[in-house]
Protein backbone atom coordinates (compact mmCIF):
# COMPACT_ATOMS: atom_id res chain seq x y z
CA UNK A 1 0.00 0.00 0.00
CA UNK A 2 1.75 3.52 -0.77
CA UNK A 3 0.27 5.21 2.06
CA UNK A 4 0.16 3.25 4.79
CA UNK A 5 -1.28 4.60 8.44
CA UNK A 6 1.53 3.81 10.33
CA UNK A 7 3.55 6.93 8.37
CA UNK A 8 0.67 9.32 8.25
CA UNK A 9 -1.17 10.85 10.46
CA UNK A 10 -4.95 10.72 10.31
CA UNK A 11 -5.84 14.37 8.94
CA UNK A 12 -3.72 13.10 5.63
CA UNK A 13 -5.26 10.28 5.22
CA UNK A 14 -8.74 12.09 5.89
CA UNK A 15 -7.66 14.60 3.14
CA UNK A 16 -6.78 11.70 0.76
CA UNK A 17 -10.31 10.43 1.30
CA UNK A 18 -11.64 13.92 0.52
CA UNK A 19 -9.55 14.55 -2.73
CA UNK A 20 -10.92 10.77 -3.84
CA UNK A 21 -14.26 11.54 -3.71
CA UNK A 22 -13.80 15.16 -5.12
CA UNK A 23 -11.61 13.90 -8.18
CA UNK A 24 -14.72 11.12 -8.21
CA UNK A 25 -17.43 14.24 -8.54
CA UNK A 26 -15.51 15.57 -11.15
CA UNK A 27 -15.38 12.21 -13.15
CA UNK A 28 -19.03 12.09 -12.59
CA UNK A 29 -19.28 15.46 -14.24
CA UNK A 30 -17.22 14.94 -17.18
CA UNK A 31 -19.06 11.85 -18.03
CA UNK A 32 -22.32 13.92 -18.01
CA UNK A 33 -20.35 16.70 -20.26
CA UNK A 34 -19.62 14.20 -22.56
CA UNK A 35 -22.43 12.61 -23.17
CA UNK A 36 -23.69 15.96 -24.02
CA UNK A 37 -20.66 16.78 -26.51
CA UNK A 38 -20.79 16.80 -30.21
CA UNK A 39 -18.32 13.63 -30.86
CA UNK A 40 -20.26 12.54 -34.40
CA UNK A 41 -19.52 8.75 -33.63
CA UNK A 42 -21.90 7.22 -31.45
CA UNK A 43 -19.75 4.51 -29.85
CA UNK A 44 -16.75 7.12 -29.45
CA UNK A 45 -19.01 8.92 -27.00
CA UNK A 46 -20.79 5.60 -25.52
CA UNK A 47 -16.86 4.63 -24.96
CA UNK A 48 -16.23 7.98 -23.69
CA UNK A 49 -18.82 8.42 -20.81
CA UNK A 50 -18.36 4.82 -19.50
CA UNK A 51 -14.39 5.51 -19.36
CA UNK A 52 -15.37 8.78 -17.28
CA UNK A 53 -18.19 6.65 -15.02
CA UNK A 54 -15.38 4.11 -14.63
CA UNK A 55 -12.81 6.13 -13.58
CA UNK A 56 -15.80 7.89 -11.23
CA UNK A 57 -17.01 4.42 -9.43
CA UNK A 58 -12.64 3.16 -9.27
CA UNK A 59 -12.00 6.76 -7.45
CA UNK A 60 -15.11 6.43 -5.07
CA UNK A 61 -14.00 3.29 -4.14
CA UNK A 62 -10.32 4.50 -3.55
CA UNK A 63 -12.06 7.54 -1.30
CA UNK A 64 -14.48 5.49 0.61
CA UNK A 65 -11.70 2.88 1.47
CA UNK A 66 -8.90 5.87 2.61
CA UNK A 67 -12.29 7.20 4.44
CA UNK A 68 -12.52 3.44 6.33
CA UNK A 69 -8.80 3.64 7.48
CA UNK A 70 -8.75 7.29 8.36
CA UNK A 71 -12.08 6.13 10.76
CA UNK A 72 -10.45 3.54 12.43
CA UNK A 73 -7.31 5.17 13.29
CA UNK A 74 -7.05 5.97 17.12
CA UNK A 75 -6.22 9.55 18.50
CA UNK A 76 -2.06 8.31 18.48
CA UNK A 77 -2.77 7.10 14.70
CA UNK A 78 -2.60 3.91 15.34
CA UNK A 79 -5.03 1.09 13.88
CA UNK A 80 -7.31 -0.38 15.99
CA UNK A 81 -6.11 -4.36 15.96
Amino acid sequence: MLFTPKKYRRDYIFALAIGAYAMSLGFGICAVGFSFSRVDNLSDKIFGVVGFFAGMLILAAVGKSYWKTASEMTADERRRP
